[in-house]
């Protein structure tokens, strides 16, 4: 088969879709992922050919903030409506327009595009194309997400497509929410962390003399959050542990002073990391989430109230393997109080332990591709 992989140009939104397109390239099918540029030197890495599709997502924003801003609007208080019209129109729009002549000169026989992209199989729907859509977690429904799906639902209608297609779910079945369950056709496959072939464990976790909590926060995050990291990682410091934080576009300098058992890092293998670690802490995104949750680890989520992370993170806590503190509550002394309890409390470990061999027990990537190839 000829497989045309299709994402958002963010980490979060690709590396989900990797160890798919992974393992259909080990079983001899053709691959070409479309997305943003920015991406192409990690998929490159991965040995994974590109095409460009799609508008960068921040130029999108920088469209919409730009048009709002011409109208005399408050962009603090439009940010939630931008987001919509980014995700739910601009976004497919481009991807519809700039992947239908990429599935044609590929010839793809199936395209799969995540649930961020639905202009991805809005293409291969208009083209006559198999498509499939692929999640990255839980599918929440929030105020936000509802209106992000009205306004695609309008765009799959000017296109004069359906719009409905069936998924690739890698969230368990004991996380993943009752309307999504009920709502579409799924296959479930099992989450599976990407590094790249060429990455090692940072020394701290190579040469690991006690336990180590691993903090994420958003490979996006600005340095505006250094106050917020800080406040995470002093907190944490005061445990026996060491602490290793993955701080994104941040340097060093931003979070300079640090207590010595705090060891800062622009990038960390998370899918690497995560395994020999006794705790996570991160901001709610689903990578995050699955990969610790295959390890079978607690969890301290600290989502951002302003965006969709508050359904992933109450996901966490409801399943009882882990806590959740929304980021304007965060203070190093709460900090140290949860994340104390979370690592002596037995309870909460049994339930990371139970969603680790549900996620166990999902086919992986490479049965889904079989399964794929008699669809």
């Amino acid at each position: 088969m000829r497989i045309l992989f299709a994402a958002v140009d963010a980490y979060g939104h690709v590396f989900p879709l990797l160890p798919l397109a992974d393992a259909a390239r080990a079983a001899g099918h053709d691959v070409l992922f479309a997305t943003g540029e920015k991406l192409f030197p990690a998929l490159h890495r991965s040995g994974i050919e590109t095409v460009e599709a799609g508008i960068p997502h921040l130029k999108a924003f920088d469209r919409v903030i730009t048009a709002r801003a011409a109208a005399g609007l408050d962009i603090a208080e439009e940010m939630p409506d931008i987001g919509t019209v980014v995700f739910g129109d601009v976004v497919p729009r481009a991807m519809f327009a700039t992947l239908l002549p990429v599935i044609d000169r590929f010839r793809a026989d199936l395209v799969v595009s995540e649930i961020g992209n639905p202009g991805g199989w809005f293409a291969a729907e208009y083209a006559g194309v198999p498509a499939m859509g692929s999640t990255w977690g839980p599918v929440m429904t929030t105020a936000i997400t509802s209106q992000t799906a009205d306004r695609t639902a309008k765009v799959a209608a000017d296109l004069g497509v359906p719009g409905v297609v069936p998924y690739l779910d890698i969230c368990p079945e004991s996380l993943q929410t009752p309307a999504f369950r009920s709502g579409v056709e799924r296959i479930p496959m099992r989450p599976l962390g990407w590094s790249f072939p060429d990455e090692e464990l940072p020394p701290v976790v190579a040469r690991r003399t006690r336990p180590i909590v691993y903090v994420t926060v958003s490979s996006a995050l600005d340095t505006g959050a250094s106050g917020l990291l800080r406040d995470i990682a002093t907190g944490l410091a005061r445990l026996p542990v060491d602490v290793l934080m993955s701080t994104g576009v941040m340097t060093g300098e931003d979070l300079a002073g640090l207590p010595d058992n705090v060891h800062v890092h622009p990038w960390v293998p998370q899918s690497l990391v995560i395994p020999h670690c006794a705790m996570v802490v991160h901001h709610g995104g689903p990578g995050a989430m699955l990969n610790a949750l295959s390890a079978g680890l607690p969890q301290l989520v600290l989502p951002d109230t302003q965006a969709i992370e508050p359904g992933i993170s109450a996901a966490v806590r409801d399943s009882g393997a882990g806590a959740m503190l929304p980021q304007h509550e965060v203070t190093p002394d709460v900090i140290h109080e949860l994340a104390s309890s979370l690592l002596a409390d037995d309870a909460v470990r049994g339930a990371a332990a139970a969603l680790a061999d549900e996620i166990a027990a999902m086919p992986p990537p490479a049965e889904v591709v079989e399964l794929l190839e008699t669809r």
